[in-house]
């Protein structure tokens, strides 16, 4: 069973706990992380899959020039279910689900890209990063070879929600275990 963010589900054999399906995922809206406590723990390790998340928003889909498979060149595709044994072998096992190309949770909030959102300041030092500045900021500009991902540019406080709704709790849920 994993837990969902206070949830508690059963995965059945073979049943992936994200879907695959490139449509119709409007009406659904997952927890950020899904975590797996080991029931036999070895030494407080915790496999942490930030990228392999595969759940891509319809407002990502909507702003975004491109088609969902090639926004998932950004993922570390099925890191998670190559890791998916870990919890029996000792090893607690994190994993988010939403997709890299709208969050990425391996930058620091700060990370925010002022070609894609609108508002960023000049003092905003870490706007300045070479992370940013090649479109990998917090909220990514880019995805594989540079591709750019959205229309437009995107309003400060949406880039806020974001890291709310699911950089936050990712890096709280870590900072408690």
């Amino acid at each position: 069973s994993y837990m969902v963010v206070g949830l508690q589900f059963n995965k059945t054999a073979g049943e992936d706990d994200q879907s695959l399906d490139l449509k119709g995922q409007s009406s659904y809206r997952p927890s950020p992380l899904q975590y797996e406590q080991s029931p036999k723990p070895v030494g407080g390790i915790i496999i942490a899959c930030p990228h392999s998340g595969r759940y891509y928003p319809p407002e990502l889909l909507e702003a975004s020039r491109l088609d969902q498979l090639t926004l998932r060149r950004s993922e570390d595709a099925f890191v998670d279910i190559l890791f998916n044994k870990a919890p029996s072998l000792g090893a607690d096992l994190l994993v988010s689900t939403f997709a890299r190309a709208f969050v990425d949770l391996n930058r620091s909030p700060g990370e925010l890209d002022p070609q894609l959102i609108r508002d960023v300041l000049p003092s905003d030092l870490e706007a300045h990063s070479d992370r940013v500045k090649a479109g990998l900021g917090v909220i990514p500009r880019t995805v594989g070879e540079g591709m750019a991902i959205y229309k437009t540019q995107l309003d400060r406080h949406v880039a806020e929600a974001r890291l709310t709704e699911i950089h936050g709790p990712w890096h709280q849920f870590i900072e408690t275990c």
